[in-house]
């Protein structure tokens, strides 16, 4: 007698955030991409259109007096400029949920695509943290494609200007996700726009809520209307996020 085949179900989101979290899921030191990047002849390409924008604060940080969890390298080694655990959950997640076609098939990710480009600030003249890039290393390693680091968080408009020419160009339907400081995205994206008005009753805040980790700003071009829009969009990806 045969007997049927047994069922494989996919794991759902919940699962592979669990699997984070237990450590079963490794995940990569912030230079261990840029050198399998290297080796492997990945550039970033920087006349790919991305008519999709989205936005990201990077993942949970120490706190700055030194209370609280601290910071760690993808290595275990004490950085203050680095990812706490729980950050290193979140990258984890969104690498899970930017990687899998099923999940941002979820009624509340639909709005979103999978990246096609990545981009997080450098290091530079007062800025030496790790964590944009981090938060988007191993999403960059799952995806086989460059993180972009052109600029330091401070020079805004600049990456401002060139995400805004990229989406202007139409064509190809690419998304960029970038991580960068969250007091820095409302002035990186009035830079995208070229306008602190997007469509009518829209506005970019003027601030990013100083508690929140969990939030995608997305900011679409539409081609019709010659204008952005903007949404946002609640990650919950982790317990305690909003929506959770």
């Amino acid at each position: 007698m045969n007997r049927p085949e047994p069922q494989h179900r996919q794991p759902s989101r919940r699962t592979f955030l669990e699997w984070v979290g237990l450590g079963l899921l490794s995940l990569p030191a912030a230079s261990s991409f840029q050198n399998s990047a290297l080796a492997a002849g990945l550039k970033p390409t920087h006349s790919a259109a991305v008519p999709k924008i989205m936005l990201i604060r990077h993942a949970e940080k120490p706190n700055g007096d030194g209370s609280g969890p601290l910071g760690i390298t993808a290595a275990g080694q004490p950085d203050s400029e680095s990812l706490t655990v729980r950050g290193w959950q979140r990258a984890g997640a969104l690498t899970q949920l930017f990687s899998q076609p099923s999940l941002l098939a979820d009624i509340h990710y639909s709005a979103l695509s999978q990246p096609t480009r990545l981009f997080a600030s450098a290091i530079g003249k007062g800025s030496a943290s790790q964590r944009p890039a981090e938060t988007l290393t191993p999403l960059a390693e799952r995806l086989g494609i460059a993180l972009e680091q052109p600029y330091p968080k401070t020079q805004t408009d600049l990456l401002g200007q060139m995400l805004g020419a990229a989406a202007r160009q139409g064509g190809a339907q690419g998304a960029a996700l970038v991580a960068w400081e969250h007091t820095l995205i409302p002035e990186l994206a009035r830079a995208i726009t070229g306008q602190p008005d997007l469509i009518p009753a829209h506005s970019i805040p003027a601030q990013w809520p100083d508690e929140r980790f969990d939030l995608i700003w997305m900011l679409n071009w539409q081609a019709g209307s010659q204008q952005f829009s903007l949404t946002q969009i609640d990650q919950r990806l982790l317990a305690g996020d909003a929506g959770l």
